[in-house]
């Protein structure tokens, strides 16, 4: 996927890219620069390595050496999910 860097040196992450790795605004994530190979890698903060995108049975999945702890419950996000497809195919 290609992407440009505006005059001040800034990458726009494509929205699709953003929402598959769940990329929030006034997240803080760090940049690695590998200078021999020439490239950049975002890596969220406090994370040592970035997660593998895998596909296990036909299905993603977001695989990683550290352990992360979410301070968030699985169950609710699905249900907020719900509620905002319910509520975009109602029209609301």
């Amino acid at each position: 996927m290609e992407v440009n860097i505006d005059k001040f040196g800034r990458i726009l992450i494509p929205k699709n890219i953003r929402k598959q790795l769940g990329i929030q605004p006034d997240q803080v994530w760090s940049l690695e620069v590998n200078e021999p190979e020439q490239t950049l890698s975002l890596i969220p903060k406090g994370i040592a390595h970035p997660a593998q995108l895998e596909i296990k049975d036909g299905l993603p999945v977001f695989t990683h050496e550290a352990k992360i702890v979410l301070d968030i419950d699985p169950s609710e996000l699905i249900q907020k999910d719900r509620e905002s497809r319910d509520n975009q195919l109602s029209g609301w």
